[in-house]
C-alpha cells in the first residue's frame, strides 16, 4: 500500500491516481492512501483550489482583507516587501511516496 504526502498546501487538494480518485482533503494533512500499485509508469493528478482571498490579497487588497494600512497598494511605487505578509495558495510540497 502505498501513500502520497503532499506537504505544505494552501487549500483544498484532489488527488487522483490512474484516472481514480484517491480523495479531497481541506485541511492538513494532506495524505491520501493510494492502495497498491504494480510497478511501471502511473499518472497522478493532483488539483489544488484555492480561495478568492488570494485572490483579491495578492490582486488589490485593501485594509479590509488584512496587512498594513500605512502602505498604499494603488501607487506606482515599489511596494513589493508586502507581498510576504500575505497569504498564497498552491502546493508548495514538499511531495512524497512512501510505501
Amino acid at each position: 500500500v502505498f501513500t502520497l504526502d503532499l506537504g505544505h498546501v494552501r487549500g483544498t487538494a484532489e488527488v487522483w491516481v490512474d484516472g481514480r480518485t484517491a480523495g479531497v482533503r481541506l485541511w492538513r494533512p494532506y495524505r491520501y492512501a493510494c492502495g497498491s500499485l504494480e510497478a511501471g509508469p502511473h499518472r497522478l493528478r493532483i488539483r489544488v483550489t484555492n480561495t478568492l482571498g488570494t485572490y483579491y490579497e495578492t490582486g488589490r487588497p485593501s485594509s479590509v482583507v488584512g496587512a498594513n494600512n500605512a502602505i498604499m497598494y494603488w501607487t506606482r511605487k515599489d511596494e513589493s516587501a508586502w507581498q510576504p505578509i500575505f497569504p498564497s495558495g498552491g502546493l508548495y510540497g514538499p511531495v512524497r511516496i512512501s510505501e
